[in-house]
C-alpha cells in the first residue's frame, strides 16, 4: 500500500515533535534498535554529563553501584517486555 504525501507529512510532523518532546524531557529517554543506542534524551548529557557512546555495549555498567551490580548484569541485553 502506497503511503500519501498527507501521510508522511503527518509522519514528520509527529516526529519533530516527539524528538522536540525527547530532547527537551527531564527525564533521560533512551531508544535501542537492535542492542544499539540510536536515540538519547538531552537529560543524558544534563543529568549525567555522558554521551550515548559511553551507553553502548554495556558501558553503563560502570556508573552502577556495587551492590547492584549483580541484577543490571542479569538485565543487560534482555529483550523488553513482550519479545523472545
Amino acid at each position: 500500500m502506497a503511503t500519501s504525501s498527507a501521510d508522511e507529512a503527518e509522519r514528520d510532523a509527529l516526529l519533530a515533535r516527539y524528538r522536540a518532546m525527547a530532547e527537551e524531557a527531564s527525564d533521560i529517554i533512551v531508544l535501542h534498535e537492535e542492542g544499539r543506542i540510536v536515540c538519547t534524551s538531552g537529560a543524558l548529557h544534563r543529568l549525567l554529563k555522558r554521551t550515548p557512546e559511553e551507553f553502548q555495549n554495556g558501558g553503563y555498567l560502570r556508573l552502577v553501584h556495587p551492590d547492584d551490580l549483580a541484577v543490571a548484569r542479569t538485565v543487560h541485553g534482555t529483550p523488553p517486555p513482550g519479545q523472545t
